[in-house]
């Protein structure tokens, strides 16, 4: 579980999920459905804490860069794009640059 002060200070959809009306805030509890790669996940609330990203395959990467652009996670979005742009390799690249092209 984490903690909804600090989602809520990172990404504006977790503040106004917790924050507002809705059924997360009464309960307490989000469900990220968009996104079926739990190691991506943790990949996400542990940027969301640290600052730091943990290592990642670029299909990995590839999952996260549409997640962290969900969360409006802006700095995320930046250093998953890079990292992803460093993991590049000829079986890669056309999904590298199909997925960073959606996020310029």
């Amino acid at each position: 579980p984490a903690h909804r002060a600090v989602l809520c200070a990172a990404s504006p959809v977790f503040s106004a999920a917790f924050e507002g009306p809705m059924l997360e805030a009464r309960e307490a509890h989000y469900s990220i459905g968009s996104c079926t790669e739990p190691q991506v996940v943790k990949a996400m609330l542990k940027f969301v804490y640290t600052g730091c990203l943990p290592d990642l395959n670029a299909d990995e990467l590839a999952h996260l860069l549409p997640l962290a652009a969900q969360y409006n996670l802006d700095e995320l979005c930046s250093t998953a794009a890079d990292c992803l742009v460093t993991k590049v390799t000829v079986d890669t690249v056309r999904e590298a640059v199909k997925v960073i092209r959606q996020f310029r």
